[in-house]
């Protein structure tokens, strides 16, 4: 049912990757003809790949939390700007110090593609089961909508952020040239060298961040897709009234077949770590944004538009994660438990009844902790509600600073 729409994505994905680094650096590549992704184990392209996942890991990541403790404890060093895009990309490049140890293992992309292609398969498998019989309607319009919201995220992390990164790292807020200038204030020798500082830096940056953002993509890729097919799917087996639907055996066979995916991608997400811990990426990303829009808005005329829009896309990055990450887990959480509560009504035979007891909701946890209500009930629809609220406590918790601002503005205005 989505099968054909997540190849395309797994194919825009490895190009994406590859043309981050001008070929030269990338883990995967694809046989069109068999419609296959290959993952690389060897050779001159991984060694680059590998060599670059291990700069991010020993060299950046420490790099940039030594540089936000230090603007955390002297936060008058730098601007606001600079020091808040240096707060986001440290957190983003520690987040994908995981991906890259994962990805940088032949194991580690040999299993990526494994339970890609195996998902694919099963919803091949699926639609060969269900070619006599009909589906549940709200699958198709649930299928649809992931449809325009996977295309819609990928669009603006493939070409929208990318884009943004790029112009930040040719200004004055670049993390890079801030760390550079902390060193040697070189601007007092005037603005022609300033500026190809500012150039020379700002040429790896922004390669670096196509790499980055391009892997990162990449590993979310894999993720979302389980989250969709476990969804739409779930809609599709509900049976719709009490004469149509699928039989009780391919029913039931079904079911099962999720709940394996569920379990590998659940799985998956564990190895990479940073899916896992999302929530708490995801606040602190959003409360980060929201409280500095506030701020550059207490201040007036002296407000910064680009750090306005730069917390405006931290933002919109956050919700679109933490409605695939929580949103749609919820719904088939939902759903697959009214699957059950549906079959137990239309089936009442002893042995089925039996059979529908045994089961339970099929989900993708892509929670740090599972605990014994999460494996009965599935993940709920509070976390979700929990994410808002966070943000909003969060954000509200360190007014006392947004008065302090407003006090600071209004006498000089």
């Amino acid at each position: 049912m989505y099968h054909d729409e997540a190849f395309k994505h797994l194919h825009r994905a490895i190009r994406v990757i590859q043309r981050s680094c001008f070929w030269k650096a990338y883990c995967f590549d694809l046989d069109v003809k068999k419609k296959h992704a290959i993952s690389l184990e060897n050779g001159p392209k991984y060694r680059n790949f590998q060599t670059l996942c291990n700069i991010f890991m020993f060299f950046l990541a420490p790099a940039f939390l030594s540089r936000s403790f230090i603007l955390f404890t002297s936060p008058e060093r730098e601007t606001s700007t600079s020091t808040c895009v240096t707060f986001a990309v440290t957190l983003v490049v520690t987040g994908f110090v995981p991906l890259a140890w994962n990805l940088r293992q032949p194991s580690g992309t040999k299993k990526y593609v494994d339970v890609y292609e195996a998902t694919l398969r099963l919803e091949k498998h699926f639609e060969a089961l269900c070619q006599d019989f009909d589906l549940n309607p709200t699958s198709l319009q649930a299928c649809k909508t992931c449809t325009k919201l996977m295309n819609s995220f990928f669009f603006g992390f493939d070409y929208i952020a990318p884009l943004m990164f790029t112009i930040i790292s040719f200004t004055h807020a670049s993390p890079v040239y801030a760390t550079l200038k902390s060193f040697r204030n070189f601007e007092r020798f005037g603005t022609l060298y300033s500026s190809f500082v500012l150039i020379i830096s700002g040429i790896p940056t922004a390669i670096g961040g196509l790499f980055l953002m391009a892997t990162m993509g990449t590993c979310f890729l894999i993720s979302a897709y389980g989250v969709v097919c476990v969804y739409v799917w779930t809609f599709g087996i509900v049976p719709t009234t009490e004469t149509f639907g699928l039989p009780f055996t391919t029913a039931i066979h079904m079911h099962n077949c999720l709940r394996y995916v569920a379990i590998l991608h659940s799985e998956l997400a564990r190895d990479f770590v940073t899916i896992c811990l999302h929530h708490a990426a995801l606040v602190v990303l959003a409360t980060v944004g929201m409280y500095n829009i506030i701020i550059e808005l207490a201040k007036g005329n002296e407000m910064s538009v680009m750090l306005i829009c730069i917390c405006v896309g931290l933002i919109s990055v956050a919700v679109m994660l933490e409605i695939f990450s929580i949103y749609f887990i919820g719904i088939s959480s939902k759903e697959s438990k009214r699957f059950v509560r549906e079959m137990r009504r239309k089936y009442g035979d002893r042995y089925r009844q039996t059979v529908l007891k045994s089961l339970l909701p099929n989900c993708i946890n892509l929670e740090v902790v599972s605990s014994v209500d999460t494996l009965k009930n599935g993940i709920q629809m509070e976390y979700f509600i929990n994410y808002f609220t966070r943000v909003t406590e969060n954000t509200f918790n360190i007014r006392p600073t947004l008065y302090v601002v407003a006090e600071e503005v209004g006498p000089s205005a």
